[in-house]
């Protein structure tokens, strides 16, 4: 699995592509709560859309856990997939916001956008 960190004035975006590997996730979150703090920036969109397979439930809910603890307190976090891999996301959302993140998962870049404050048109 690769995590690209791209930059944006008014948000960080992790692109996943590949196969998912929970060492390469956690890798990639704390590439991108680093560069939270350093742009300070507090939104996130992670989008999922270019991965492919083999993010399971119990792989949801540790990486929603590592999510909420790593990245800075108030960042609000935009989660972009499709099915799949989105029809089990809402264990990610519900287990990241119940330990404190600001969290949506969805299939609508427009939604994702809309939960960032964020133009859609910077979504792609």
């Amino acid at each position: 699995m690769q995590v690209e960190i791209v930059v944006h004035p008014t948000f960080i975006a992790g692109i996943v592509r590949g196969t998912f590997s929970m060492a390469d996730a956690k890798a990639g979150l704390d590439r991108i709560a680093d560069a939270c703090r350093q742009h300070g920036c507090s939104k996130v969109l992670l989008d999922g859309r270019m991965l492919e397979s083999g993010f399971g439930v119990a792989d949801r809910f540790v990486a929603a856990e590592y999510l909420a603890a790593v990245l800075p307190q108030g960042t609000h976090v935009a989660s972009l997939s499709h099915a799949p891999i989105h029809q089990e996301s809402k264990i990610f959302e519900n287990t990241a916001n119940n330990r404190g993140a600001f969290m949506l998962t969805t299939q609508s870049a427009v939604e994702a956008a809309n939960f960032l404050g964020i133009d859609p048109a910077d979504i792609g």
